[in-house]
């Protein structure tokens, strides 16, 4: 509780994503390039073994994936309201 005279702290929330495959064809690609980004996750290791593991996942959890953007519409939701980028 704040002591009176005292106004509370400002909050937010920030949503941040990674974008998402176009259509269920991609999404392999997508959770392999996510997962092979030295940016997204730093493991310490050369990057040829990020790249390995990031493919064993990928090929491991594309299926089950692809079967949840499939119930959502097939490919990442907010794809279709977002303006395409001018070159």
């Amino acid at each position: 509780m704040m002591p009176a005279g005292q106004e509370s702290p400002r909050r937010g929330v920030l949503l941040l994503n990674f974008g998402g495959p176009r259509d269920l064809s991609e999404v392999g690609t997508f959770i392999y390039e996510i997962l092979r980004d030295p940016n997204t996750i730093q493991l310490g290791a050369p990057q040829w073994v990020q790249d390995r593991l990031a493919r064993f996942i990928a090929g491991r959890r594309a299926d089950e994936v692809a079967r949840q953007y499939g119930e959502i519409g097939g490919g990442f939701p907010t794809l279709p309201a977002q303006p395409p980028c001018r070159k």
